[in-house]
């Protein structure tokens, strides 16, 4: 015999429900008035505070209003709610509503670009503060669209001319700026990051200052104790997560996850208020949307690249990546929904 957990709800959660349903589905329409406190007990047969409980989270709930001494009015709820009721009008006696979802598929998709390029903007700042407290080489700062930006360190490429593929350059941190026929040797003020040749793997390093020279897209080895690489290593830990998995269904967990480290990153209180409620809404239907979604969350790649470009510091190229990423289910979904 397969046991389910046993659920154990309020009354006034459940009386909250019934009203809050009807509410919803348009049964109680707005400017309508419920029954009085002690007729809603006695039709529901609980207590009277249980549905005074009720009726005051009805109200945080924008649903109705209610006022001592009067009755209590039922609210356009798309006037006053907030977007704690989106997952109980996704779905509905089971079934998803389609315009609902579009509503947010639409909105996911406005709003995964900027968040992306939020979290990008203050990874770069948060780059340049560490680096002025530690008095080293932060990521550099673009106002031109990135374009034209060094990537040395967000990239792990060298800072050398095309022309001259052994110049050192000023200002270089010791990246491989040794002459290609001296290997060993030591250049003076080095600093120890990756002063070897490439075939020259097990080259002493004189000197460790925690960065590296991926060619993955991050900027930098760990620094414990520092945010940046805290998001850093969330980001990479996701990415590995949606690499190893199959199962359509638990990679859009997996996406979830990713998404809610950018939101972190992004640091805007309000787009973490409306992930959470988005992500409340989308949970219930991942069966339901696994097919549609497979290729989006399938695709590591396209989240390896995003959390390069956020780890980087590149807001553009950011947005880019995630709207590159979020288009096509997007897309897709919306025309499945019968579009617009």
């Amino acid at each position: 015999m397969a046991l389910q957990p046993v659920v154990k709800r309020s009354v006034s959660a459940d009386v909250f429900e019934q009203i809050a349903a009807d509410v919803l589905s348009g049964e109680l329409a707005p400017g309508s008035t419920l029954p009085s406190e002690r007729q809603l007990a006695e039709a529901l047969g609980v207590s009277r505070p249980a549905v005074r409980e009720a009726l005051q989270r009805l109200a945080a709930a924008g649903l109705v209003a209610v006022r001592q001494g009067d009755a209590t009015t039922v609210l356009d709820y798309r006037r006053g709610a907030g977007l704690e009721v989106l997952p109980r009008l996704l779905i509905r006696e089971g079934m998803l509503e389609p315009a609902v979802a579009r509503s947010i598929l639409e909105v996911r998709m406005h709003n995964g670009p900027k968040v992306a390029e939020l979290a990008a903007a203050r990874m770069a700042a948060l780059d340049r503060e560490s680096a002025r407290a530690t008095g080293r080489s932060g990521l550099p700062e673009r106002a031109d669209g990135e374009a034209n930006a060094s990537e040395s360190r967000a990239t792990g490429r060298d800072n050398r001319g095309h022309d001259d593929p052994n110049a050192t350059q000023p200002g270089m941190t010791g990246r491989d700026n040794r002459r290609r026929d001296d290997p060993n040797a030591t250049q003076p003020g080095m600093t120890g990051r990756d002063n070897r040749r490439h075939d020259e793997p097990n080259a002493a390093q004189p000197v460790t200052t925690s960065r590296d020279n991926r060619a993955d897209g991050g900027s930098r080895a760990a620094e414990p104790g520092t945010e940046y690489d805290q998001v850093r290593a969330d980001l990479e830990r996701a990415v590995a997560a949606l690499t190893a998995e199959t199962d359509p269904v638990v990679l859009q967990r997996h996406a979830l996850e990713f998404w809610d480290h950018v939101v972190d990153a992004a640091d805007s209180i309000v787009f973490r208020l409306m992930f959470n409620m988005l992500r409340a809404a989308y949970e219930p239907a991942l069966a339901a949307l696994a097919p549609v979604m497979s290729a989006e969350v399938g695709n590591a790649e396209g989240y390896r690249e995003l959390a390069a470009a956020i780890v980087a510091g590149r807001p553009k190229k950011a947005a880019d990546k995630a709207r590159a990423l979020l288009e096509p289910a997007t897309t897709a979904l919306i025309e499945a929904l019968g579009g617009r």
